[in-house]
């Protein structure tokens, strides 16, 4: 591409978004467009982590029905599967709990015309992050237990796989780095994140 120009009023800033002032907000006056903007961004890119994992048990909710191994073990018998399903809820539902109360909040301080504070929107980060390593590491016990037939290209396991892999790849999800910013924070250094 050559000769690309783009007004100066399709542009979004970052640090407007960070600082809760975007340029549309003279016209979208509603509390949701004060919400930091990279607080809905990483979100954007990690929830569907939850969505695909949840996708992925029901599939096998319905696979381990019937499923026999090829040592003639039920699936919806073995104690492993039982557990992961039962970790997999349990996971799932408080991931979503802190989803909802972390934009609960989000929204109660755009309300007030006052921005989140800093220690808040890094906790919040952190979280969104964490979501597709938690996501990938209860995925990966439940493909485990899919056995040798659930690998195929008929079977949806691996695709749910796959897209909560991708969904962990994106500099939204990196966990590890954040967790070194908030832990720094905590031992007294200087916060180094900005998109927040």
């Amino acid at each position: 591409m050559k000769d690309i120009f783009v007004p100066k009023h399709r542009v979004h800033h970052a640090m407007d978004g960070f600082r809760c002032d975007s340029p549309g907000n003279a016209v979208n006056t509603a509390a949701l467009y004060r919400i930091p903007f990279q607080q809905i961004f990483i979100r954007a890119i990690t929830t569907s982590a939850l969505g695909a994992l949840r996708g992925m048990l029901q599939a096998f909710e319905h696979y381990a029905e019937n499923r026999v191994s090829s040592l003639g073990n039920a699936t919806r018998e073995d104690p492993d599967a039982q557990a992961i399903c039962a970790e997999i809820l349990a996971e799932l539902d408080e991931m979503e709990l802190v989803l909802i109360r972390n934009y609960n909040e989000l929204l109660e301080h755009a309300q007030s015309g006052e921005p989140p504070p800093m220690d808040r929107r890094l906790l919040f980060k952190y979280q969104a992050a964490a979501v597709p390593d938690r996501c990938l590491r209860l995925a990966k016990r439940l493909f485990q237990c899919v056995g040798g037939s659930g690998i195929f290209a008929t079977q949806p396991f691996g695709r749910y796989y796959r897209d909560i892999i991708t969904s962990r790849q994106h500099a939204a999800a990196q966990s590890n780095v954040v967790a070194r910013s908030w832990g720094g924070i905590v031992l007294g250094k200087e916060n180094q994140e900005w998109y927040l």
